[in-house]
């Protein structure tokens, strides 16, 4: 796929998504010579990712809530 697509425009590929989203953010905008653009939004994200857990933390009165994993959620059978 792609030597097709390399033929038609510049082209970047990742091999995985999900859990590898900030390595795959860092090659794209070094790609496009966008490093700084690119590590301005990630820092501003976390930033707001940092406020939103705080907030979080100050309704529960001080407490992070319990984390529970996908494998612990229920599930529905049938």
């Amino acid at each position: 796929m792609y030597d097709q697509l390399s033929l038609i425009a510049p082209t970047v590929l990742t091999e995985t998504t999900g859990a590898a989203w900030k390595e795959n953010l860092a090659l794209h905008a070094r790609a496009l010579g966008q490093e700084e653009q690119a590590e301005e939004r990630l820092a501003a994200d976390e930033n707001r990712a940092h406020r939103i857990g705080e907030a979080i933390i100050a309704a529960n009165g001080g407490r992070a809530p319990p984390s529970r994993s996908p494998a612990s959620w229920p599930t529905r059978s049938g």
